[in-house]
């Protein structure tokens, strides 16, 4: 009923393949988009969770803390990759996780649980530059489930707080 993992990760896209405005040595222009191949890399831990001091509640949760970056580019013409390496990949926060408490009760033949979770995403990017941000949000839900024999009756409402969040530039 308790459990504790805490998960290290190396993700790697090698080549990564990206286009952006940089300056061309060879043309002596920095308005038009070029073509750069490097890498794509996230390195993270995640740490998921469940403890049940008592029979009647849990709370379960995850966090994820993460270094999304792009690293080695290289255009054929020289162009300075500068302005991207090392930023944030898009769409991709640096943190987020959850937390879902629940609460479990015997009513006859039945077993009526409560639950909720609380969801966070960190800033994110939509840019290759990291100029334009998308601004981290949160999102609560709640539900009631009635589970009797093989059947389960659930109603569940999903970001009760009307919380608004961007998931694309």
């Amino acid at each position: 009923r308790n459990y504790f993992y805490a998960t290290g990760f190396y993700t790697k896209f090698d080549p990564f393949n990206a286009s952006f405005a940089a300056f061309n040595p060879e043309t002596g222009r920095n308005d038009q988009a070029l073509p750069f191949i490097g890498e794509a890399s996230v390195k993270g831990v995640e740490i998921d969770g469940q403890i049940a001091p008592v029979r009647w509640f849990t709370l379960t949760g995850s966090v994820t803390r993460q270094a999304p970056e792009y690293k080695n580019l290289a255009n054929n013409s020289g162009a300075d990759p500068s302005a991207v390496e090392g930023n944030q990949i898009i769409r991709e926060a640096k943190f987020f996780g959850n937390l879902r408490p629940a609460f479990n009760f015997a009513v006859g033949e039945s077993e009526l649980e409560l639950f909720g979770r609380y969801e966070w995403v960190g800033k994110r990017y939509v840019d290759l530059f990291n100029r334009t941000a998308m601004p981290g949000y949160e999102t609560f839900a709640a539900g009631v489930a009635l589970n009797y024999a093989d059947w389960r009756l659930q109603v569940v409402g999903d970001n009760l707080t009307n919380a608004k969040g961007l998931t694309e530039g």
